[in-house]
C-alpha cells in the first residue's frame, strides 16, 4: 500500500502489517486529477505548498493533507495519486483491496465539492448534503459504509458533520437502513483519545462490525443500494460492489456488461441466497429496469420473481434466502 506523507507530500510504500495509521479521502473525480506520476514530479511539493494551486485537483490534495495533519496523521491515502494506474496488476490489486483499505483507515474525509455549508451554520438540519453528486457515484457506496469514522467536508473544506449526524437523511436518500449508518454501536462522545505525544488513537468501542452486518443482509438489499448510482465505465458497476459482497475477481476492462454477469456468478458461488434473482441475470443496476415496491425490489416480470422478491430487502432469513 502506498501512502502520502501529509507534511512533505512524499509517497511511501508499506507492506502487510507495517502499514501505519492513516487517514483516507473519499471524493468524486472531476476533470484531470493528480496522478501518481504528477505527485512524483520534483515540482509537486512546491506546487502543494504554494498559496495559489494550479487546479482544483491539486487544491483537493493539499487540503486533504492539511486536514490530516490537523488530526495528527502523518499519512493519508488518496486514490488518484497513491495508485499507479499505468500498472494493470497494481490497479487490479487496488480495486480488490479498496473496501479493506477504507475499512482499516483511522478516519475518512468525504469531500463534497458541490456542497457549501451556509455561513455560521453548525446544525445539519439547516441544510442538506444528500443532493451532492457524491451520493450518486458507484465507488462512494463502499466508501460510505466501510470506514468506522467518516466526516463530510464541503467545497470550502468546512466540516459539515459526521455520518452519524446525517444518518437519517442519508438513509432516506439512499434507502440504506439507518442502523448501517448510525446507532448506539457507533459509540458516544469523542472518537479519538489523544496520547501524550499528540497522536490520536481510535477508541476501540466503535460500531458493530460492518462485515457482520453485511453478511446478515440479503444480496438483493445490497444490490438495491447501488441501483441509483453511476460509474464512468460500465465495468465499474460490478467492480465497485466487490467489497460489499467480499468478492475478489480479476479486472477485465473492455468486457462491458459481462463484468456484472461475472459478479453475479461469484455471488451465487459464495451465497446461498435466491434474492439475487430479483435483479435478473446479466441485467445492469438500472432503476428504470425495476419496480420499487414496499416489500423490496421486483423485476419488471413479477410473475417470474414473485417467489424470491417479497421481503428480499428486509433480512437474510430462511424464508428470503436459499434455493
Amino acid at each position: 500500500m502506498r501512502l502520502l506523507k501529509t507534511d512533505t507530500f512524499e509517497l511511501v510504500e508499506f507492506v502487510g502489517e507495517e502499514i501505519p495509521k492513516y487517514a483516507i479521502l473519499s471524493h468524486t473525480w472531476e476533470g484531470k486529477e493528480v496522478s501518481l506520476q504528477d505527485i512524483q514530479h520534483p515540482d509537486a511539493p512546491i506546487r502543494l505548498k504554494a498559496d495559489k494551486l494550479p487546479t482544483p485537483a491539486w487544491a483537493k490534495v493539499k487540503h486533504a493533507c492539511r486536514q490530516a495533519r490537523r488530526d495528527k496523521f502523518e499519512f493519508i491515502w488518496i486514490d488518484t495519486c497513491c495508485i499507479d494506474k499505468s500498472s494493470s496488476a497494481e490497479l487490479q490489486e487496488a480495486i480488490n483491496s479498496m473496501f479493506a483499505w477504507y475499512r482499516k483507515s483511522a478516519l475518512c474525509y468525504a469531500f463534497l465539492s458541490d456542497v457549501r455549508k451556509p455561513s455560521g451554520s453548525t446544525n445539519p438540519s439547516s441544510f442538506d448534503i444528500t443532493g451532492s453528486r457524491w451520493f450518486t457515484r458507484g465507488w462512494t457506496l463502499q466508501e460510505l459504509l466501510a470506514p468506522d469514522f467518516l466526516y463530510f467536508y464541503d467545497a470550502s473544506w468546512e466540516m459539515s458533520g459526521s455520518r452519524n449526524d446525517w444518518a437519517e437523511s442519508i438513509s432516506k436518500a439512499t434507502t440504506i437502513p439507518v442502523d448501517f449508518l448510525a446507532g448506539s454501536e457507533y459509540g458516544e462522545g469523542d472518537v479519538y483519545n489523544q496520547e501524550k505525544n499528540g497522536s490520536l488513537v481510535r477508541i476501540p468501542t466503535t460500531r458493530k462490525s460492518i462485515e457482520e452486518k453485511l453478511q446478515q443482509t440479503t444480496v438483493a438489499a445490497r444490490m438495491s443500494w447501488a441501483a441509483n448510482r453511476h460509474t464512468t465505465r460500465v465495468e465499474d458497476q460490478a467492480y465497485c460492489l466487490l467489497g460489499l459482497f467480499d468478492i475478489h475477481m480479476p479486472m477485465l476492462y473492455g468486457e462491458g456488461k459481462k463484468a456484472f454477469m461475472r459478479l453475479q456468478h461469484e455471488i451465487m458461488k459464495t451465497y446461498d441466497d435466491a434474492t439475487i434473482l430479483a435483479w435478473g441475470y446479466g441485467m445492469p443496476l438500472d432503476r428504470d429496469t425495476y419496480v420499487d415496491t414496499a416489500d423490496g425490489y421486483a423485476a419488471q416480470d413479477p410473475e417470474l420473481y414473485h417467489i424470491t422478491v417479497p421481503q428480499a430487502c428486509h433480512s437474510n432469513s430462511p424464508s428470503a434466502s436459499g434455493v
